[in-house]
């Protein structure tokens, strides 16, 4: 199982470094890691690009960092 880190305007590594360490059973990368789209299940998203679910044919879910869905459309 992946999660994916995908925050626009915000430092990716820490949030991914930490994640990691409280979720080890989960591999946790982000945008510029080496990824393949299929292999993401979960999203933590802020303000995602247009295309950036593309693929994820195995998404379950999608964790928005603001309060409303707002920054996810």
């Amino acid at each position: 199982m992946t999660l994916l880190i995908h925050l626009s305007g915000v430092e990716e590594r820490g949030w991914r470094d930490k994640f990691a360490a409280a979720l080890p059973y989960l591999d946790v990368v982000t945008r510029s890691d080496k990824f393949e789209p299929g292999d993401i299940r979960y999203v933590l998203a802020w303000k995602p690009a247009n295309d950036a679910f593309d693929g994820m044919t195995k998404l379950e879910a999608i964790f928005s960092m603001g309060a409303g869905v707002d920054a996810l459309l």
